[in-house]
């Protein structure tokens, strides 16, 4: 690996080069910068990231240059979709690829006439028409098994892209990347921006071993600076990372204030973060934690968010994602009625209104008349009684959509209705100050809580967490996985980190803690 010295890396021809630059490094920063270079030298460029907003962000540096900027299920259907009928003559080769529209059933890819992706990734056979329709997996997949198996093509994606750029690329698919490397790599550049020590999507398929990194004869550069942390937290971060590979940051701003660790037996409250930024000196901190149930529970809604999830659940099969409880742009539409509910009884005049008129019937309301159902709610507020057996008896009549479920909001008594609406009124204000790491990751923040509890998460734990992890051992996903989220978690931090450990389930993670990091328990708080 070689230190930084300037872009030579972009006259290379072809090959492979790798930008790692650990967290505050500047590897978007170069990224747009190696881009204008590209495209200063009129050569064709695309470059993919790792979801939409990360692509916005470039999009929002770059401009109007003349670049593909795009998620790799874009990208890969980007290519695939003016050439999809003809990649369907090589049928017989694509023998790996297996769409899940036609995964159990009677029908093979010999059955399949014409292929599409929508915006939704929603996997479709039409066999009547023989249209297949990919989901976001099968665009990958068959992009892979295209560059591996279809005669021309790696030739077509040559021809149309001198550089192929790949942001946040430990987080990219493996095979995909693989198949890139191996197939690619001979005609075109193909660069690597990122950093494997904060590998937060890490599974069995991730490309990230030494082992691969030299069968493509990867040419490392560092990026050697820290631009976002103060510098005793830059310390600490190096520290963290000293025996994974060979790079410690320069910290660019002067500090002196240290890591601090706070110990309890028990989760996390809004009571204890209270204490913590008291005695950090902060108004308020984000709090970080490993799962969304954790990070609900020192929001102070863990046991509600967990009681909306499996109310909504039991309509539903498979049970529904934390995203369906926790983001207002994709609730669940269990999760949506229970909120419409709510507002009946507890929304403001607005919000009350436009929730009769989407559970009731217009001709029901006209006939009740507004008067009486204003009337209604008010006593049904002051008995402190939620009852769908109320509005019919009045005269209301649910919509069609809802009749046949209304049973399952009686499920939920008045005091709980309350609570919902209250913790949906208040929800962007929990989001913004209590998040997973996994949702942090390229986010900085002034005063940061790390939150280690892992919340019974199988998979998850970070009694599993190594220290000394080093880039060459063996990969374990699961002891791997601890470390990196670890790593990113404390590097969100400008000016001020807290890491709260709840010592009745992570008595091996603070041993582990202690021998890594024992110069700075003099910054140890107990909690109680």
């Amino acid at each position: 690996m070689q230190k930084w010295t300037d872009n030579r890396y972009l006259s290379m021809g072809n090959g492979v080069y790798e930008i790692r630059g650990a967290a505050g490094a500047g590897k978007t920063y170069q990224l747009a910068e190696d881009i204008r270079t590209i495209v200063k030298e009129h050569r064709n460029v695309a470059t993919i990231s790792f979801s939409n907003a990360a692509v916005d962000e470039l999009r929002s540096r770059l401009g109007s240059l003349p670049v593909t900027l795009a998620t790799i299920h874009s990208f890969c259907w980007k290519v695939l979709g003016s050439i999809s009928r003809r990649i369907l003559e090589y049928t017989e080769l694509l023998t790996d690829f297996e769409p899940k529209a036609l995964l159990n059933s009677e029908y093979s890819l010999n059955d399949v006439k014409a292929v599409r992706y929508g915006e939704l990734g929603i996997p479709q056979f039409e066999c009547e028409s023989g249209l297949l329709w990919l989901s976001h997996d099968d665009v990958i997949s068959l992009f892979v098994q295209a560059l591996n198996v279809v005669p021309g093509f790696t030739k077509l994606l040559s021809s149309a892209y001198d550089y192929i750029l790949i942001d946040e690329y430990q987080d990219t698919n493996g095979p995909f990347l693989k198949a890139l490397l191996h197939q690619v790599a001979d005609y075109v550049t193909i660069g690597l921006y990122g950093d494997p020590f904060q590998s937060i999507y890490l599974n069995s398929q991730s490309f990230q071993s030494i082992v691969e990194r030299e069968t493509y004869d990867i040419q490392t550069y560092y990026l050697p600076n820290n631009y976002r942390s103060q510098s005793e937290l830059v310390a600490f971060f190096n520290k963290s990372r000293c025996n994974y590979d060979d790079l410690q940051q320069e910290a660019v701003y002067a500090g002196v204030i240290k890591p601090k660790i706070f110990l309890h037996k028990g989760s996390l409250t809004p009571d204890l973060v209270n204490i913590i930024n008291s005695k950090l000196k902060v108004e308020g901190s984000i709090v970080l934690s490993l799962t969304n149930a954790v990070r609900m529970t020192a929001a102070g809604f863990g046991r509600l968010a967990k009681q909306i999830r499996s109310w909504a659940s039991r309509n539903t099969r498979p049970g529904i994602d934390w995203s369906e409880v926790l983001r207002t742009d994709q609730l669940n539409p269990y999760v949506s009625l229970l909120i419409k509910y709510g507002n009946l009884y507890f929304g403001s005049n607005y919000c009350s209104v436009q929730a009769l008129f989407q559970i009731f019937t217009l001709n029901s309301i006209q006939s009740v008349s507004m008067v009486s159902i204003q009337e209604l709610l008010k006593n049904l507020k002051n008995s402190r009684v939620a009852d769908t057996q109320a509005f019919l008896d009045a005269g209301l009549e649910f919509s069609k959509e809802i009749f046949g479920i209304r049973t399952w909001l009686d499920e939920i008594d008045f005091d709980r209705l309350q609570q919902v609406v209250e913790f949906y009124n208040s929800l962007s204000t929990i989001n913004s100050q209590s998040m997973t790491i996994f949702a942090s990751k390229g986010l900085e923040f002034d005063d940061v809580i790390l939150n280690i509890d892992y919340g019974l998460y199988r998979d998850r734990n970070w009694n599993y967490i190594q220290f000394e992890h080093n880039e060459r051992d063996t990969r374990n996903v699961n002891s791997d996985i601890m470390s990196y989220l670890f790593y990113v978690g404390i590097t969100r931090a400008k000016s001020n980190l807290a890491i709260y450990i709840n010592t009745a389930e992570h008595g091996q993670f603070l041993r582990q803690l202690q021998a890594k990091f024992g110069d700075y328990f003099g910054q140890q708080t107990n909690l109680i």
